[in-house]
């Protein structure tokens, strides 16, 4: 599998405790590692595939213009450079992760245990699937239309056969924006990603992890259920106060969280010298336009 981590000035305050997790649980040395960023971040790109290059099997960079920032039309910029980066330049062929980094890796072997699962459910589109929510202008009560796939889970290797409407921006987040061809194919609702949008503040509360939610578009949205036993990564967290839980435990200064496992010391890999013509890390200029 391949995991995709996008990164901008925004992220750069969850870039080294998503780095220290991933290292402490063991690293993913049976996936590759594609960094993704503009190149008013190039420092940043660089740092976080440099921090992770000995985590993966293979690891790269790619850079490109984006000018646009704030949510959602930044975010969309990104997924849609990324997108046609994976299959008109390098033409991948392998599933992968869009993998934001208010994601909270939570066990070792995460990675591995969604590839298998994505493998043998015979998955297309797998991650967290949940209503589509929109408010009546005139009541504003919520109603749902649809049903959409949160945008960090895991996209074919021919996502681009499948989906037409990524090339375009219309103003909205892409996981909404996209829904309809995402459900069509069908969406494999695993447990082991938890969904919890914007949360903060996570703590331990009667034996369990839970949390608060940041103020949401509508009142009546709740994003802050406590962290599942059975859940490998959690999306959302947006204080670090979740991955700092996790560290405590790795590092032994707590041992609250009992569902956290503490792998077994890893051999990691030899990193190259420049001489000997590894091409791992690479960059790449984005050619792409939409039509």
């Amino acid at each position: 599998m391949l995991i995709v981590i996008p990164v901008s000035k925004a992220d750069e305050h969850m870039m080294s405790p998503v780095v220290e997790i991933i290292v402490k649980l063991g690293g993913c040395l049976a996936h590759d590692l594609l960094v993704v960023g503009s190149h008013d971040c190039k420092h940043l790109v660089e740092k976080l595939e440099l921090d992770l290059n000995k985590q993966f099997k293979n690891t790269s960079m790619f850079m490109f213009d984006c000018p646009i920032t704030g949510w959602p039309l930044g975010p969309n910029a990104y997924f849609r450079n990324t997108a046609s980066y994976l299959a008109y330049t390098i033409k991948n062929t392998q599933p992968w992760y869009w993998f934001e980094l208010d994601n909270t890796p939570l066990k070792s072997g995460w990675a591995d245990s969604l590839q298998q699962e994505y493998g043998q459910t015979g998955a297309v589109f797998m991650g967290a699937k949940h209503p589509t929510f929109y408010a009546n202008r005139q009541t504003n009560e919520l109603f749902i239309s649809g049903h959409h796939m949160a945008g960090t889970g895991i996209y074919p290797a021919n996502f681009a056969d499948l989906s037409y409407l990524w090339k375009y921006e219309e103003g909205i987040a892409f996981d909404v924006w996209i829904q309809g061809e995402v459900a069509k194919v069908g969406i494999t609702d695993t447990r082991l990603i938890q969904h919890n949008w914007k949360s903060i503040n996570y703590r331990m509360q009667d034996g369990v992890v839970v949390c608060d939610n940041l103020p949401l578009p509508h009142p009546d949205l709740k994003f802050n259920t406590p962290l599942r036993e059975d859940a490998v990564v959690l999306h959302g967290c947006k204080d670090n106060s979740l991955p700092q839980l996790i560290l405590d435990k790795l590092n032994g200064k707590t041992a609250e969280i009992g569902s956290i496992e503490v792998p077994e010391p890893v051999k990691t890999k030899k990193r190259k010298p420049a001489s000997s013509g590894d091409r791992r890390r690479k960059k790449f200029k984005n050619n792409w336009n939409p039509e």
